[in-house]
């Protein structure tokens, strides 16, 4: 588990993301149906965090055909503050290694 801070007023904080619901810790963890990876912009003044998740859709799901939501989350730093943009759809995602993981086009 990956946890981000930052330097704010000579201290350490948490790293905490607006969403639509107000803000959010975040976390970040590495698995087989979960990955993330950072990109820094070209001239470094914004920071991407890319994250894909795989879970079981139990609503959806049943014995015999057991269904899945991939949520693809993009953790947005302007300079100033953090972000969070998330979308969730039906579909099946596992991380086999850094050549598979998601398009930044599916991310919102």
């Amino acid at each position: 588990m990956t946890q981000l801070f930052q330097v704010m007023d000579g201290h350490l904080h948490w790293v905490m993301a607006e969403n639509s619901s107000g803000k959010e810790q975040v976390h970040l963890m590495k698995s087989l149906k979960t990955h993330w990876r950072a990109e820094i912009s070209s001239n470094q003044s914004t920071l991407d965090v890319f994250k894909v998740a795989c879970r079981p859709d139990f609503a959806k799901s049943t014995d015999s055909d057991p269904k899945f939501t991939v949520s693809y989350i993009r953790y947005h730093f302007d300079g100033k503050s953090w972000q969070t943009l998330a979308k969730t759809e039906e579909g099946f995602w596992e991380h086999e290694d850094d050549s598979n993981f998601p398009g930044k086009q599916l991310f919102p």
